[in-house]
């Protein structure tokens, strides 16, 4: 894998923002602590990208993740849900499998007035922090979707399994922080299956984790709970 300014010619892109009625840095937090817990910390998100993600593998077994603040302000139903969805278990070959003891992964329940079926999470590893290994800039304009036609990103795209190209990109293009970066590790992606509704108790559980100055113990704690286990 080759890099430009210290941006890998291809990766996964992510952007964050408040979603399922958590904020940022609350959500920042909780992965940190997953991470610290087990190792690995599977980011959900909304968009299928297996097939993309295996693509990209062929050329990098293990491809980084850079993940980017949302310049546009989040929905009114990212911040206030009528309902959160835990989703428990993923689906694989062999059949539908818990997800690991230390993950939690969290969405609002619906989509378009309608339960949310379907969501999906990059499983990633990091050797360092996610909350200090940021740094460097993404110019978008010169990303093209991999396994798409090698059409450039789209701007309502939220997660894009991407190459970097000089064949294209503009003036006015606004760049992306990078606030975080990670590596993908097996099984690289996930789709997830039996979700829950978390009752209100549970939410403040787990937006109470997610505040500064909580630790490994804490969070074990509350995915035992919340998790059952």
């Amino acid at each position: 894998m080759s890099t430009i300014n210290g941006i890998p010619d291809q990766f996964v892109f992510t952007k964050m923002q408040t979603d399922a009625g958590e904020d940022i840095r609350a959500i920042r937090n909780r992965k940190e602590l997953e991470r610290m817990a087990g190792g690995t910390f599977w980011w959900g998100i909304g968009e299928s990208k297996g097939r993309a993600i295996e693509t990209l593998r062929r050329s990098d077994s293990r491809p980084e993740v850079l993940f980017s603040q949302m310049h546009s302000r989040p929905s009114a139903q990212s911040r206030e849900p009528s309902v959160v969805f835990l989703w428990q278990s993923y689906r694989t070959p062999q059949g539908e499998l818990p997800l690991p003891g230390h993950v939690i992964v969290i969405s609002g329940g619906t989509r378009r007035g309608m339960p949310k079926t379907r969501y999906h999470a990059l499983v990633c590893t990091s050797s360092s922090s996610i909350l200090e290994n940021g740094g460097g800039t993404i110019d978008v304009s010169k990303l093209i979707n991999i396994g798409d036609g090698g059409r450039p990103i789209g701007s309502s795209q939220v997660t894009a399994v991407v190459s970097c190209s000089s064949e294209i990109g503009g003036l006015g293009s606004c760049p992306y922080e990078i606030s975080a970066r990670a590596t993908l590790e097996s099984p690289f992606f996930a789709d997830l299956a039996k979700p829950r509704t978390l009752s209100a108790s549970e939410l403040r559980l787990l937006h109470d984790v997610g505040s500064d100055g909580k630790n490994v113990e804490d969070w074990l704690a509350v995915t035992r709970q919340l998790r059952q286990l």
